[in-house]
């Protein structure tokens, strides 16, 4: 069974980011932007493009697609749909 997508972002965040003692305060809906600095940001949108397979453009690094796990989850299941949508249409041509 695949993890859902919140469940994978969150394991990753802990497992690359977090020290063991802060482990057990974080939360789906917790600030990222006050737990991550810029240098993490950036690895997790790196690794967010490569482990869901989209793009992530300057416009849309922002707090509300990226400020926490519920966000981010959100933010990718957006960007699968508009993919989805996407590629469905390019099959008509």
């Amino acid at each position: 069974m695949v993890e859902p997508v919140a469940e994978q972002v969150h394991a990753y965040i802990v497992g690359a980011f977090l020290p063991p003692e802060a482990v057990g305060d974080f939360q789906d809906d917790t600030d990222l932007l006050q737990v991550l600095d810029s240098l993490q940001l950036l690895r997790l949108v790196v690794h967010l493009e490569s482990s869901f397979g989209i793009k992530i453009s300057d416009a849309e690094l922002n707090a509300e697609n990226l400020g926490s796990v519920e966000r981010i989850a959100a933010f990718i299941a957006r960007k699968r749909s508009v993919g989805c949508r996407n590629d469905d249409t390019r099959l008509g041509d």
